[in-house]
């Protein structure tokens, strides 16, 4: 692999770092409101 795409590969990565994080932080928070969605469901149904 040439250099030139060795940077734009490092670029990339650097550049989806913080997507990475943004999007393992919304996953946390959907699974959060899916636990809680899933509580309320529960006490509706009793």
């Amino acid at each position: 692999m040439p250099d030139g795409g060795l940077n734009a590969l490092s670029g990339l990565l650097a550049s989806l770092a913080p997507f990475g994080k943004f999007s393992s932080y919304l996953s946390q928070q959907l699974v959060l409101l899916y636990r809680f969605s899933a509580t309320i469901i529960n006490n509706l149904n009793r």
